[in-house]
């Protein structure tokens, strides 16, 4: 029986530079960091993060998409979800959105954060709508995301899934192959002592009835 292959899930809305910007950030933001948490997340776990940092403030990841949001489309909202079953997530959204980087010709601005209160984990992210283009001009552009980008999405998201999650698991088969093998060596360091440890017991007991006299004998006979 064949395993059904889950592909990368990419959806995505954007929002318009319009009166009340700010308080739309700071909501979605909001909405991003305080959704109810999983059984297996910790509030530590919801971090804003972007391409090179971890841990900013609200204010910091408003600051960041505002200082770059577009007239038109002041920045764009993206729910993306690997195929494959990934442990790192934050690294697995930044390389998927450097290949969105690259195929648009743009450094672009963004924050995320990795949600895992669903049964398949996923990354909410903010995407500023101006990013520089890549051609060393240094000029600001609008960033447009259309069905070519969510393809591009999709490609990179499986193709990043997978590799992630074969070195994932090499990684946590050599772990076990390890713990295995200073399992087994405690084990035959302990057996090793406990046998040890049986012979002088034994000794020790040999002699304690040595001292006393053969098994059964009445201590108190002939007084």
């Amino acid at each position: 029986m064949t395993r059904k292959v889950r592909s990368t899930v990419a959806r995505h809305r954007y929002v318009r530079g319009v009166t009340g910007l700010r308080g739309k950030l700071w909501d979605a933001l909001h909405y991003m960091q305080c959704r109810p948490l999983g059984e297996d997340e910790q509030a530590a776990d919801r971090i804003l993060f972007t391409s090179r940092t971890e841990g900013l403030s609200r204010q910091e990841a408003r600051a960041l998409i505002l200082e770059h949001a577009g007239r038109r489309v002041a920045y764009h909202r993206l729910i993306l979800s690997p195929g494959e079953s990934v442990e790192d997530m934050r690294r697995w959204t930044r390389l998927v959105l450097a290949d969105l980087s690259r195929h648009l010709h743009q450094d672009l601005h963004w924050v995320a954060v990795v949600h895992r209160n669903t049964a398949h984990p996923h990354v909410h992210v903010l995407v500023a709508g101006r990013g520089e283009r890549l051609s060393g001009e240094g000029r600001a552009a609008a960033v447009l995301l259309r069905p070519d980008e969510y393809e591009v999405l999709r490609e990179s998201g499986d193709h990043h899934g997978r590799d992630l999650a074969r070195a994932e698991c090499s990684l946590d088969e050599a772990i076990r192959t390890e713990l295995d093998r200073e399992m087994t060596g405690l084990l035959r360091t302990l057996a090793d002592a406990l046998a040890d440890e049986g012979i002088q017991t034994h000794k020790h007991l040999l002699g304690q009835g040595e001292r006393r006299g053969p098994p059964g004998r009445d201590a108190t006979r002939g007084r």
